[in-house]
């Protein structure tokens, strides 16, 4: 069975919700970080989840973001890396696929996955202009 990517529903939260808790993701893609972002910084919010036989396996949280370079559909503004969870290559794939669809729906200008690792390549054009600095504190503080 192929997997069916949608935005997600508020009959899908306690699901999307236990999907994240059983995979490695920040705090990012929580449900109350979308609220904090819609609340208190005007963002949009479009989270995607693909679903096989009934079961989330997949989500990107993406929120429609205006700068100098246009709007942009973001995987988590003020965020370095909040990339695509699930399951398989299959289930990223479904992701891409929807998350491209979503682009032409909303008219923005382009769509940026902030990916740790290089594991994505579907035919979109990669930039690496994020930096991530790590400072390792001493006991003392």
């Amino acid at each position: 069975m192929n997997d069916f990517c949608s935005l997600l529903g508020q009959n899908d939260e306690r699901e999307y919700q236990r999907f994240i808790e059983e995979n490695p993701s920040p705090f990012e893609y929580t449900l109350a970080w979308r609220k904090i972002m819609e609340t208190h910084f005007g963002f949009k919010s479009f989270h995607i989840i693909c679903k096989k036989e009934g079961q989330i396996c997949g989500a990107l949280p993406l929120f429609k973001a205006k700068g100098f370079f246009g709007t942009r559909l973001v995987s988590t503004p003020y965020a370095t890396y909040t990339g695509i969870l699930a399951d398989n290559e299959e289930t990223k794939k479904s992701i891409i696929d929807f998350s491209k669809h979503l682009v032409k729906k909303e008219k923005v200008n382009f769509l940026e996955i902030r990916e740790q690792t290089e594991n994505i390549n579907f035919d979109l054009k990669m930039k690496k202009k994020v930096f991530n600095f790590s400072l390792k504190l001493s006991d003392d503080y």
